[in-house]
């Protein structure tokens, strides 16, 4: 899911326990590049945030192992 509060969006997703997973972004849906990394938790819960500032006018992410 994905939650806009106070400026910064975050996004929430399930994965596998303890896996790493590189978060890309685009702006076009052709275009890709590394944005972060995150690890899931021991229950599989991810949890990322958008803190660009300006933010462009829209950003796709798709989470990718390894």
């Amino acid at each position: 899911g994905a939650s806009l509060e106070g400026g910064v969006l975050t996004f929430t997703f399930s994965g596998i326990p303890y896996r790493t997973y590189r978060i890309l972004a685009s702006e076009d849906l052709k275009t890709w590049a590394d944005f972060t990394t995150v690890t899931a938790n021991a229950l599989g819960e991810i949890v990322f945030q958008d803190t660009t500032d300006p933010r462009p006018p829209q950003r796709f992410f798709q989470a990718v192992w390894p």
